[in-house]
């Protein structure tokens, strides 16, 4: 029998809403939605959205009346049960509506929220306020869009609600939060997003969790191997629930994962690619293109990178909010500068062009959001100023992209920026100094986990070595006597030889290092690197209370290598006055010899662990 009454009408629609969503059905799931809505007095258009959303964005601010988010959450409930099923109903529809039409799902949340401030708030109003975020930030309100996302969750809170929390925390760690704050912190909401939903049986919300940590994690750099541990747990989740969604998506960025360690076949892209456009899942297709770009990028395939691109402009829109928007950015610029110097005429403006739109909005980005964009725009203006013959401004900038990539663990990005540095420098004909770049690019990508990089950094530094420097796979100190010779002019000299520094005791895993030169009279200290520290400031080795004086004279005098796992607690110079007194644990003297003769010592430490330096 038909049903009459309107709001059991509208509820079973509403079961109707959920249940198309989840099996990907999402032009039912928004007509079932439609219906619902119009059973209970509110209107959701079908056409000339842009217009009908302008509208909405402008009684939002109408109906807050200045009232500040505190007193948002404090408003009294509704009274009618048909605002409450209308924000519910509304509220299922949200992700039919994001995964099918970007200006259908911002008109969406604007129904929800315009309700909520003209009627009050109830447990549903969460979710609407949270995915006002989202909104917010399409028009670059990344903070305003903040500032609702947390609403969101104060009022999951204030009714208890965990369905509404788990939404809420979703929207705020994977639409929201990585576009005004460390993108490492969306694991924490994306965890008690999770656990809130699971214990409220919101088991399709808890599988978009899953999915979406993956990419966050991917764009965050963390190590591959445990993305994919992560991405088998998630993948089985969501086909144990029929998310077919987080089927689709989890199951795209295995394959890039794969791809970058090489154990991916173009067959399985193709068959991915074609299931995705087969079942219209214009959401999973946008996310994989993003990353599989980068992956091509990495692989040293940038027309395969830029198509890539290419193919998911058109369907970005259907992925607002979320942070491989960013990726995307980045690679189609790379990729473009890649090609520019084979470019025509014609060919040539257009990829300009797309590279300064690009740059604009990454700038903007990166002003909203320093931590997670920063090192990304330096790179890209590194790319620019090499393509455009300025040497010495793309070092800099590649050098302040790694190291601001490396504060935040993006260990993709200081492996780009280092390898186009090693490339620059092997253009000004310094291969020393090109081979430690070359090392420091190869032991990123290989603590990421993209072996497809690494084969070819290795053998493109073997290359640029000089004779007798021996493979960039191992801790080579001649080189960086090498490099240090080779620098001419005190600026690039002083930004340099700390750098080089930085890479020797970074791979070999030290705390502390000191180039140590023989300059006739004494040796001194040629160029320091440590916590908070970096320069070269010449001075006397006993003016640098963490070397220890008698080693490095003891090294430089017998020419012989001082490996110490334990300094403080075993071994001959457990009575040195530095290493009692900084209870140094790992150490290494390495005499530096050249053409027969001692020359310096490069001196590593390690006070906070032992056994970091080995005789090999």
């Amino acid at each position: 029998p038909r049903l009459t009454d309107p709001l059991q009408r509208a509820t079973l629609l509403d079961q109707l809403v959920v249940l198309g969503t989840a099996e990907g059905h999402f032009a039912d799931a928004i007509r079932w939605g439609r219906e619902a809505l119009s059973g209970l007095g509110v209107a959701l258009p079908e056409d000339q959205l842009r217009e009908h959303l302008a509208e909405e964005l402008a009684a939002i601010e109408r109906n807050r009346a200045g009232r500040s988010f505190e007193a948002l959450a404090a408003a009294a409930t509704p009274t009618d049960p048909r605002t409450t099923l209308a924000l519910r109903v509304l509220v299922d529809l949200d992700s039919a509506s994001y995964l099918s039409d970007p200006d259908l799902y911002a008109l969406v949340v604007c129904k929800m929220v315009n309700l909520s401030l003209c009627h009050g708030p109830v447990s549903e109003s969460a979710k609407g306020y949270a995915s006002l975020g989202i909104v917010f930030g399409s028009l670059g309100r990344y903070e305003e869009g903040l500032g609702y996302n947390q609403l969101g969750i104060a009022l999951s809170e204030r009714f208890g609600d965990k369905g509404q929390e788990c939404r809420a925390c979703h929207t705020l760690a994977n639409h929201v939060l990585s576009w005004v704050r460390p993108v490492r912190g969306t694991d924490a909401f994306n965890e008690r997003g999770y656990q809130a939903g699971y214990f409220a049986s919101e088991i399709l919300w808890c599988g978009f969790i899953q999915l979406f940590k993956l990419y966050n994690r991917f764009f965050a750099g963390t190590p591959i191997r445990e993305i994919l541990e992560a991405s088998r747990e998630g993948l089985e989740f969501c086909r144990r629930t029929g998310n077919q969604p987080g089927i689709d998506s989890i199951t795209g960025i295995q394959l890039t994962l794969r791809s970058l360690t090489g154990a991916a076949r173009q067959e399985d892209h193709e068959a991915f690619v074609a299931s995705c456009r087969e079942r219209e899942g214009a959401f999973a297709l946008a996310l994989y293109l993003c990353v599989q770009a980068e992956a091509e990028l990495i692989a040293g395939r940038p027309e395969a990178a830029l198509e890539l691109c290419e193919q998911a402009t058109p369907i970005l829109p259907g992925v607002v909010g979320v942070i491989v928007i960013a990726g995307h950015n980045l690679v189609q610029s790379l990729a473009a500068i890649d090609l520019l110097p084979a470019a025509d005429a014609t060919r040539r403006g257009v990829l300009e062009a797309l590279v300064e739109r690009n740059q604009e909005q990454l700038r903007r980005w990166a002003d909203s959001c320093p931590a997670n964009f920063q090192s990304r725009w330096l790179l890209v203006e590194g790319a620019r100023a090499d393509l455009s013959g300025r040497p010495l401004v793309a070092t800099r900038q590649f050098d302040q992209a790694s190291d601001l990539a490396g504060a935040e663990g993006f260990l993709q990005i200081v492996a780009q920026a280092n390898e186009r540095q090693a490339k620059v420098w092997r253009s000004l004909e310094k291969p020393e100094v090109a081979a430690l770049y070359q090392l420091r690019a190869a032991t990123a990508f290989t603590r990421w986990g993209a072996s497809v990089a690494t084969p070819e950094l290795e053998r493109a530094g073997a290359d640029s070595a000089p004779e007798g420097l021996g493979a960039i796979s191992s801790l080579d100190v001649e080189s960086l006597l090498r490099a240090s010779r080779a620098i001419s002019g005190e600026l690039v000299r002083a930004r340099l030889l700390p750098q080089m520094l930085n890479i020797l005791a970074e791979t070999a895993g030290a705390e502390w290092g000191f180039l140590i030169l023989d300059h006739g009279a004494d040796l001194e200290v040629e160029a320091s690197w440590g916590p908070g520290v970096r320069s070269v400031q010449r001075v006397a080795t006993r003016d640098r209370p963490q070397v220890a004086e008698g080693i490095v004279r003891y090294a430089f005098r017998t020419a012989k290598e001082v490996v110490l796992s334990d300094a403080c607690s075993e071994g001959p110079f457990v009575e040195d006055p530095c290493v009692t007194q900084r209870r140094i644990r790992s150490l290494l003297a390495t005499p530096l010899v050249a053409h027969g003769e001692v020359r310096g010592v490069l001196y590593l430490t390690n006070e906070l662990v032992a056994g970091v330096f080995s005789e090999d």
